[in-house]
């Protein structure tokens, strides 16, 4: 029951979320169409790469992938689980928020320009606890009770959102391929991590 993507073969083209201003903000979400954060678990991944690094001064800004509210506006997830990179860190981060209180754990992996990531979130189907992979390795594990994780109706999405300079107008965000599974407990035995 492993799913297996073999990158060499499987991969089946790029999708390109890019800003065209400054303040600007663009995403593909399930908008109106929520998950019930406590009665379905989910595997969500993504093989992705930016065209350009973030910084604190010329270009600013930040990339969401995962489950969180907000997604169409430039506002803070105040619920969700979800990967970032920013301006405030090298590194992608795992993070998740509940009722606007966040928890963030650096994975210590750098996001490099044209070199694409694997980025897996696994939550159990009574969303209390989260698992962070990337490259098929566990970063972080985020738990109910601990590490803010939300219990409301939330949506999917990916984001990109660009704060300041004229750099951050042409941010890029590519998404090779993404795969989302949705599991009860009965496939709880079964391996979700996505060989990479």
């Amino acid at each position: 029951h492993q799913v297996t993507l073999l990158q060499t073969t499987d991969s089946i083209g790029i999708l390109e979320l890019r800003t065209n201003s400054a303040n600007n903000r663009v995403h593909l979400t399930t908008f109106n169409q929520t998950l019930n954060c406590s009665s379905i678990g989910a595997s969500l991944t993504y093989r992705v790469t930016a065209n350009a690094l973030y910084d604190a001064t010329t270009n600013q800004g930040d990339m969401l992938l995962g489950i969180f509210n907000n997604t169409n506006t430039a506002t803070e997830p105040t619920n969700g689980i979800f990967f970032r990179y920013s301006d405030g860190s090298t590194n992608w981060q795992a993070e998740s928020v509940a009722g606007g209180t966040t928890t963030q754990t650096d994975t210590g992996v750098a996001v490099a320009v044209g070199t694409f990531n694997v980025l897996q979130l696994v939550v159990d189907q009574d969303w209390t606890e989260v698992k962070y992979y990337v490259d098929g390795v566990l970063k972080a594990t985020h738990t109910l009770g601990t590490d803010n994780i939300p219990t409301g109706n939330t949506p999917m999405g990916i984001a990109i959102n660009s704060i300041n300079g004229a750099t951050a107008s042409g941010q890029e965000l590519h998404i090779d391929w993404h795969l989302f599974k949705f599991f009860t407990t009965a496939d709880r035995g079964q391996s979700l991590v996505v060989d990479t």
